[in-house]
């Protein structure tokens, strides 16, 4: 397929202005000051940390509040490694991290939208407005 079209890309630019609005304004508003508490959401920032300070894949919790460094595969190790890439560069803190991932979250959808094009046209790269409503009745009974 031919490369994209001014015009295709300035859509594109549209929806991916539109997606990073929403991430960081739901980052920045609903979750500023929210405390991390024991979740996945400490376990990965946490392990983000860990990594770009070179201490491995030791256990979050035992290493926080055991101070013990217990190997662990508990969680799958490519966003904790994603992680550690703001975190090498300075960006620790859980609302850091947040930022990071919803500016991911905005790569991801200019990138599902570039391969959306490559394999099925611009149409398919790019949602038009009138067939995104959220109406049940616009959405096709499967007929599998």
């Amino acid at each position: 397929m031919e490369a994209p079209g001014r015009r295709f890309l300035a859509r594109l630019g549209v929806v991916a202005g539109a997606a990073a609005t929403f991430r960081l304004t739901y980052v920045v508003i609903a979750k500023r000051g929210q405390v991390l508490g024991l979740s996945d959401e400490f376990w990965y920032s946490y392990m983000g940390r860990q990594l770009a300070n070179l201490k491995g894949f030791a256990n979050p919790f035992t290493l926080e509040f055991l101070g013990r460094s217990d190997p662990t595969a508990a969680h799958p190790p490519l966003y904790g490694m994603t992680l550690a890439v703001p975190s090498a560069l300075g960006i620790t803190s859980p609302l850091g991290h947040r930022i990071f991932t919803a500016l991911l979250g905005v790569v991801t959808v200019v990138l599902i939208g570039l391969l959306a094009r490559q394999l099925a046209g611009d149409r398919a790269g790019i949602i038009d407005r009138k067939s995104t409503r959220l109406n049940s009745s616009h959405i096709p009974l499967s007929r599998m």
